[in-house]
């Protein structure tokens, strides 16, 4: 009754083959729990908000039990191919395969992570705290002595610190728009003074090679007072710096304790100093200017330009003497310029 034919008999399966689907399937589903986790980090990178850390740890734990299960049943199967003959050269090839895979993706989960929250965080304040320099040292580039002008500079720093504000929040976003509207007002005042400065650098105030009539004298004149008016905007900009970017911070409802960390990062009132410095030696070069076009005009007629010296030749002595007093007044104020420049740069 029970000698039925080997045909009709019913084969059990050996537990290692059973093992081996498991850990085949357990290997696949680990494969698949990394591939979300990159796919959720990515996109969280992408956003500016980092995976919270117990998703971070969820994810990892997950797909390192898949895999350390996979590699275990991987291993039963394994052993059990010459107690039950080959499974197959595919199978066999297959756990192999799985097995040593599963390792090397063992150990890079076991690896601390390319950038833990903690570092995510850290940098996010670096980054704040380099939009409050920026704002803060944006106004210590512009001079007569040759320095460019910072109103281009700072327009790229407005658009990157603005893209950087639509993937921040709470108080990191307060901070950063009230930067940026600091900014702005900074950019105003700046564009102006460097549009006075080329003006008066084109105007060639003191080249008398191309100063053939005392009409010529007008809009010299003006391109010197317009120079000192905008630099005098920009000193009293700078002067009530720390005061216009604390209204901001009040202005976009930071707390208290938030605006004291900003304008911790913000305060230099050391190298303001060193800028204020640089707006007055701008404050004597003009004013020099307009004295020099002042007795150009008085002595009109009893001066010569030569050329090959570019200097001026004054018939009186008197006003000989003049001009040389303010050429030397523009000569030291300039050098004063240059050097305070220098330690500005130099951030000593």
């Amino acid at each position: 009754m029970n000698n039925l034919p080997p045909s009709l008999a019913t084969e059990k399966k050996p537990f290692a083959s059973t093992a081996g689907t498991i850990g085949l399937a357990l290997w696949l589903a680990g494969i698949g729990v990394g591939l979300l986790f990159y796919f959720f980090k990515t996109s969280a990178d992408e956003s500016g908000t980092p995976l919270a850390p117990a998703i971070v740890i969820a994810f990892r734990i997950t797909a390192f039990a898949c895999h350390l299960a996979g590699v275990l049943c991987g291993a039963v199967a394994l052993s059990g191919l010459q107690r039950h003959g080959r499974v197959g050269l595919f199978g066999k090839s297959l756990f192999l395969g799985a097995l040593l895979l599963s390792s090397g993706i063992l150990v890079a989960l076991l690896s601390p992570p390319a950038s833990d929250p903690d570092r995510t965080r850290e940098q996010m304040d670096q980054a704040i705290n380099d939009a409050l320099k920026i704002a803060r040292d944006a106004i210590h580039s512009n001079s007569t002595n040759g320095t460019p002008g910072n109103s281009a500079a700072l327009e790229k720093t407005i658009s990157a610190t603005r893209k950087m504000a639509e993937k921040r929040t709470g108080a990191e976003a307060l901070s950063m728009q009230a930067s940026l509207a600091y900014m702005a007002k900074l950019q105003a005042t700046t564009k102006l003074y460097d549009q006075a400065l080329g003006v008066l650098i084109a105007a060639e105030i003191l080249n008398g090679a191309t100063l053939t009539s005392r009409e010529g004298l007008a809009p010299r004149r003006k391109a010197v007072e317009d120079f000192l008016a905008a630099n005098a905007s920009l000193h009293k900009f700078i002067g009530d710096s720390e005061r216009l970017f604390e209204e901001e911070l009040i202005a976009h409802n930071l707390s208290p304790d938030s605006r004291a960390k900003a304008m911790a990062g913000f305060h230099s009132k050391n190298r303001n100093a060193l800028v204020m410095k640089v707006r007055d030696t701008d404050q004597r070069i003009g004013s020099a200017f307009l004295a020099e076009l002042d007795l150009l005009e008085k002595q009109w007629g009893r001066w010569t330009f030569d050329k090959a010296t570019d200097q001026f030749q004054f018939q009186e002595a008197a006003a000989a003497q003049r001009h040389a007093a303010l050429q030397k007044e523009i000569d030291e104020a300039s050098q004063e310029q240059a050097a305070l420049q220098q330690q500005i740069l130099s951030g000593k």
